[in-house]
């Protein structure tokens, strides 16, 4: 209704209102913008598949008493809670690039770091509490221990370290995102096992390198507690950028696109930055 009523049909009118913080009202919200923008790429695939435009299906509701108000009331006016938000809404592409990021090139490893994953979130319980800033040290302590008795269980089989040390990338992060780091000290183990995973030896464990470098540079952009803060370079350099440039620079260059299409300016901008890394390689 409201790219018909509004936007004479155009839907890239509505999505850059939709991103326009002047629009919404006291009871709205502007961070609401993405959702329903996610929303309305959804409903444009499936009004092409359908073979329908927006005029078509508004028809001459539009006209209708009362219809656009009510239209902008539900998008401008109401929290998005409000509006039972489908599931587009809630798994925009910022979201899933995100997930992908964390989770979702797994099962390209010759040993897929899932069930350690599982493991070192189950035994934190960082999928259950949160951590003030003497618990999230103590967190960081029995982390590191969970790791390391992983690997000592790996028997040493390069891929399974390899799947151990990757999956503790991911539990870094959310580790962040369920404690207190004040102290920076969780910080700290973070970035050590970032750059025991780099120093990794993974070309012996069978991994495409491709998939290798996919996965890691996607991480290298998602995560954003400043993890891989000034030792960038010797992430890169201990995992082997260098001999690969020309394929980390068309992930990157990729990984760069999706991103801005995402209307996620500031990851799209990281990839800027690692971009530029490797290139001085």
């Amino acid at each position: 209704m409201l790219c018909v009523a509004d936007h004479g049909g155009d839907w890239e009118g509505l999505s850059e209102r939709l991103f326009d913080p002047s629009a919404y009202g006291q009871s709205g919200s502007a961070s609401n913008g993405e959702a329903f923008w996610s929303h309305v790429l959804d409903l444009r695939r499936r009004l092409d598949e359908a073979g329908l435009d927006a005029v078509a299906v508004a028809g001459e509701r539009v006209i209708a008493k009362g219809v656009a108000a009510e239209s902008r009331r539900k998008v401008f006016k109401r929290t998005l809670a409000n509006n039972e938000p489908s599931l587009p809404m809630i798994q925009t592409p910022r979201v899933r690039l995100a997930q992908r990021a964390a989770t979702g090139n797994w099962d390209g490893f010759p040993v897929s770091p899932q069930p350690f994953h599982d493991r070192l979130v189950l035994s934190s319980g960082i999928d259950r509490w949160t951590f003030g800033e003497g618990a999230t040290m103590m967190l960081a302590d029995d982390f590191q221990a969970g790791v390391a008795v992983a690997e000592r269980e790996a028997g040493g089989d390069p891929a399974v370290v390899l799947a151990v040390r990757r999956a503790a990338l991911t539990v870094a992060v959310f580790a962040q995102e369920a404690g207190d780091d004040s102290s920076g000290y969780l910080g700290a183990v973070g970035q050590e096992m970032i750059l025991a995973y780099a120093r990794t030896d993974w070309p012996v464990t069978g991994i495409v390198a491709s998939m290798y470098w996919q996965d890691l540079l996607e991480y290298l952009l998602w995560e954003d507690y400043a993890l891989t803060h000034g030792v960038e370079r010797d992430i890169l350099a201990a995992a082997g950028a260098s001999t690969a440039r020309g394929t980390c620079v068309v992930i990157l260059e990729g990984l760069a696109r999706e991103w801005a299409q995402a209307r996620a300016a500031y990851t799209a901008g990281r990839a800027g930055f690692w971009l530029d890394m490797v290139r001085h390689m």
